[in-house]
């Protein structure tokens, strides 16, 4: 095992000698940074909604005249459709290449509403994270030995029973994804995937696994993850509910 410390980032190597991998030596490997790519944007919404205090202590609700500046982030890619996300606090664009700045604008105006409601939640979650003990060092370093050496041995389990091969596997400290798949085969996870149960693991490693059949996320794709593994629903809500508060142990 090779540990590496590039300022505060982590880097681990694993190979076969060390763990005896179902892998050839070098493909798998955890490399902990942060990295983003995309085009940031500022939009202001007017008559926006305002609580007003109202009798019986309640809060009544009203439309006022307000501006409200809304920061957000493109991100361009071959999609084919826009798509919104709410992200650690932020408003995420996601557009094809080309996408003109007045047709991404459109749909923010239009999705207003949902926006609101959901950075409403996402503050509400940034608060209760906040109180989620971080990780130190020594932590993040013994959850990426044991990523090393669990992850792959799911890949290799789930990806015999899909039928697929994966290239290259890379674990990474990621405060915003649990996994991802390359068009060329190789799969992205997070280290703090360790931190969920075993089975919630399990259903990302399918995900990603069942992106090498299908690059998106149509009613074919889900049909093939739930065919391998029955608990995928029950175990993405888990992710949904608790994945906020284990990404929040990031420092």
């Amino acid at each position: 095992l090779i540990i590496c410390q590039h300022g505060r980032f982590l880097s681990i190597s694993a190979f076969d000698s060390c763990f005896s991998l179902p892998f050839p030596p070098g493909m798998v490997n955890l490399i902990l940074r942060a990295a983003d790519r995309g085009s940031p944007g500022m939009i202001a919404f007017s008559d926006t909604p305002i609580y007003n205090s109202a009798k019986g202590g309640e809060k009544k609700m009203t439309r006022e005249k307000a501006r409200m500046q809304l920061k957000y982030q493109v991100l361009y890619s071959r999609r084919k459709t826009l798509g919104l996300e709410i992200r650690a606090g932020e408003l995420i664009v996601r557009a094809p290449a080309g996408t003109s700045r007045t047709d991404i604008e459109k749909l923010i105006r239009e999705k207003q509403h949902w926006i609101e409601t959901h950075l409403e939640k996402s503050r509400e979650r940034a608060e209760s994270a906040a109180a989620v003990p971080k990780l130190t060092y020594e932590e993040l370093r013994a959850l990426g030995e044991q990523a090393v050496k669990v992850i792959p041995e799911r890949v290799r389990y789930y990806a015999e029973r899909i039928g697929v091969r994966p290239k290259k596997i890379t674990i990474r400290n990621q405060k915003t994804r649990w996994g991802s798949c390359s068009a060329g085969g190789n799969l992205n996870f997070n280290c703090l995937l360790m931190l969920a149960p075993m089975e919630v693991l399990d259903s990302v490693v399918v995900h990603e696994l069942c992106h090498m059949k299908e690059m998106n996320h149509s009613e074919r794709f889900y049909r093939e993850i739930n065919r391998v593994y029955p608990e995928y629903d029950r175990c993405h809500r888990w992710l949904k509910e608790h994945g906020a508060e284990l990404m929040a142990r990031m420092e």
